[in-house]
């Protein structure tokens, strides 16, 4: 390989990958599981909500469930209620 330069790729389907130069270790990758969102719509599913439900006790537009499960930007006040939603639900049971 020129220069000791090896590209893995760790995952395909996500599109993540990590370089690997030699003498050097390789760079940190993200996983789907590691993001906020996937979180998010872990602790949904495992609650028994739908996303429109998670809406409605959250108090907030169904478009930013969507968007925080995408890992999209949305308003810090909206990812506080769903959080704050999902952590009651979870404490519950």
């Amino acid at each position: 390989m020129k220069n000791g330069i090896r590209l893995i790729v760790l995952s395909i389907t996500y599109g993540y990958h990590c370089l690997k130069v030699k003498n050097m270790k390789a760079l940190p990758s993200l996983t789907p599981k590691s993001t906020p969102g996937f979180q998010v719509q872990r602790l949904r599913i495992f609650g028994l909500l739908s996303r429109q439900e998670l809406a409605d006790l959250a108090g907030v537009p169904l478009e930013h469930v969507d968007l925080f499960e995408q890992d999209l930007p949305l308003p810090l006040d909206s990812k506080r209620k769903m959080l704050k939603t999902l952590w009651a639900r979870k404490i519950e049971k």
